[in-house]
C-alpha cells in the first residue's frame, strides 16, 4: 500500500467479483449477506428493488470500503436498506483503513440519499467496528439503533464435545427419537428441494408471523445462484419431507436462515435430528460458528436454540427516517385512521 492513500468513491449498479470478494475477506464484519450473489438474489426475486453498492477505491482501483443498497422507490418516497428483510448489511471496510475510509463512506452515503423525496435509511450492523457506527451517526444524526440478538454455537471443540456437553438432555433424546422413529437427513440443492422447504416454512410462518412470508421464488433464486454458499438440509421419513431448513456458507460460519417443519415433523422432533447433522457437518468441514438466527420475540424458539447450548449475541440496527419521511408517515396513518 503506498504511503499516501487516495480514495475515490463511486456508486456502481454492479462491483467487480474478484475485487469485492477480496474486500469481503478483508473487511470485519462481512457476511453471507454482503456478497454480490446476495444482491442479484434479491435483484432477481423482488422487481420494486434495484441494487446499487457505494465503493471506495485506492489509486490502484481495488475496494478498500464498500457497500451494498437495497433501493426502493414510489411516487412518494424512497427506502435506503443494507440490507433487507433484516439481513446483515452496513459498510464494510478493509483491515486497517477504517479511519481513512470510513469518512469516505459517510459523505458517499450522504450523497447518495440526498434527495427531494422523503427517504429512509437503514442498516444492519454485525459485527462493525465502532468507527463505522460513529460515521453513520455523525451522517445522520437523530439516528436510532435498535438492539437486537442472533444465537450462536462455538463449534471449535468439535462435534462429540457439543453433544456430550453443550446439547442438552432432551435434546439428545429428541434427536435420538427421531432417529430411531425412521427419520433421515438428507442434502438438497434442486428446484424441487426449494420447493419442499418452501411448503413447510409458509405453513408454520403461518403461525408464527403472518405478515411477511418470503416468496417460494426467493428460495429457488437462492439455489440457482447463491451456488456452494447455500444448501437446504431435509429431515425425511419413509419418502416424505418432514422439517426442512435452508443454510447459508460464508468464512468460517454456517447459518441456518429459513425454516419450516410439519406437524408429523414436530411430533417426531424431526428438527432435532436435522439440526444435530448440521452441527456434525460443519464440526467435520472446519466451520468454528453456527449462527441460529434471529427468534424475534418467539420465546420457544429461543429456548429451542438454547437447548443446543447456543448463546445471544447482541447486534444492532441503524434506522434514519428524514422530516419529511415521518410526516408523511403521519399522513399516512392519519389517512388510514390509524
Amino acid at each position: 500500500m503506498p504511503e499516501t492513500l487516495e480514495l475515490t468513491p463511486f456508486v456502481r449498479g454492479d462491483v467487480t467479483q474478484e475485487k469485492w470478494d477480496r474486500l469481503l475477506e478483508s473487511s470485519l464484519g462481512a457476511t453471507v449477506f454482503h456478497c454480490r450473489e446476495w444482491a442479484t438474489v434479491l435483484g432477481a426475486t423482488f422487481k420494486e428493488l434495484s441494487i446499487k453498492y457505494i465503493v471506495i477505491e485506492d489509486q490502484r482501483g481495488s475496494y478498500v470500503a464498500g457497500m451494498p443498497l437495497a433501493v426502493s422507490r414510489s411516487i412518494v418516497a424512497a427506502k435506503y436498506r443494507s440490507m433487507p428483510f433484516g439481513t446483515y448489511g452496513g459498510p464494510l471496510i478493509m483491515k486497517g483503513q477504517e479511519d481513512e475510509a470510513a469518512v469516505f463512506m459517510g459523505a458517499s452515503l450522504q450523497g447518495v440519499t440526498r434527495s427531494l423525496l422523503p427517504f429512509s435509511f437503514s442498516c444492519v450492523l454485525y459485527d462493525t467496528p465502532v468507527v463505522i457506527e460513529r460515521a453513520l451517526a455523525y451522517v445522520f444524526p437523530g439516528g436510532r439503533r435498535e438492539k437486537v440478538s442472533t444465537h450462536l454455537i462455538d463449534l471449535e471443540e468439535g462435534f462429540q464435545r457439543l453433544w456430550d456437553h453443550s446439547f442438552d438432555k432432551e435434546t439428545r433424546t429428541c434427536a435420538r427419537k427421531a432417529a430411531r422413529s425412521g427419520v433421515t437427513v438428507e442434502e438438497d440443492t434442486t428446484h424441487r428441494g426449494a420447493a419442499v422447504l418452501h411448503g413447510l416454512y409458509r405453513k408454520q410462518a403461518s403461525f408464527w408471523n403472518p405478515g411477511r412470508i418470503y416468496p417460494e421464488r426467493l428460495v429457488s433464486e437462492i439455489v440457482d445462484r447463491m451456488k456452494s454458499r447455500a444448501r437446504i438440509w431435509l429431515g425425511v421419513r419413509q419418502g416424505e419431507p418432514v422439517c426442512g431448513v435452508l443454510a447459508f456458507y460464508f468464512g468460517n460460519t454456517l447459518m441456518a436462515w429459513l425454516s419450516g417443519q410439519s406437524e408429523e415433523g414436530r411430533n417426531l422432533r424431526a428438527s432435532h435430528l436435522v439440526y444435530a447433522e448440521m452441527m456434525k457437518h460443519a464440526c467435520e468441514n472446519n466451520y468454528s460458528v453456527f449462527n441460529f438466527g434471529a427468534s424475534g420475540s418467539l420465546q420457544g424458539v429461543r429456548f429451542f436454540k438454547e437447548s443446543f447450548g447456543a448463546r445471544e449475541y447482541s447486534y444492532s440496527i441503524f434506522t434514519y427516517e428524514s422530516g419529511l419521511f415521518r410526516f408523511a408517515r403521519r399522513l399516512k396513518g392519519a389517512a388510514a385512521g390509524v
